[in-house]
């Protein structure tokens, strides 16, 4: 990422996120993407977006969560192993704490 402005920096890790958002995504794995440092990554990110990088990658999935949710009857099972979470109570906690809601609670409204 030498020569590349910050917005292009980080435009690069939002697009690898983006791209990645049904697999398992680290820091670590967007840092090697980008031939970077991951500590760095992650500092150098927070820094300029106010939000560390997991926490970017949790919202990203939780939106595409609520979006499988709303247009789709693929179970609960089903959204979280396609978006790479480590099970469904990590799913749950992971959406609740982002909508306030439970996935269950949020198909129903």
């Amino acid at each position: 990422m030498p020569n590349r402005t910050a917005d292009e920096q980080v435009r690069l890790i939002r697009e690898y996120v983006q791209q990645h958002l049904t697999e398992r995504i680290s820091v670590r794995s967007i840092a090697r993407s980008l031939g970077r440092n991951a500590s760095y990554l992650n500092t150098f990110y927070t820094e300029q977006t106010g939000e560390c990088i997991t926490a970017y990658i949790r919202r990203c999935k939780v939106r595409r969560a609520e979006r499988l949710l709303r247009e789709t009857d693929r179970s609960l099972a089903e959204i979280c192993a396609s978006l790479g979470f480590f099970d469904q109570s990590h799913f749950s906690r992971a959406f609740k704490a982002q909508t306030g809601m439970t996935p269950g609670a949020y198909r129903k409204m």
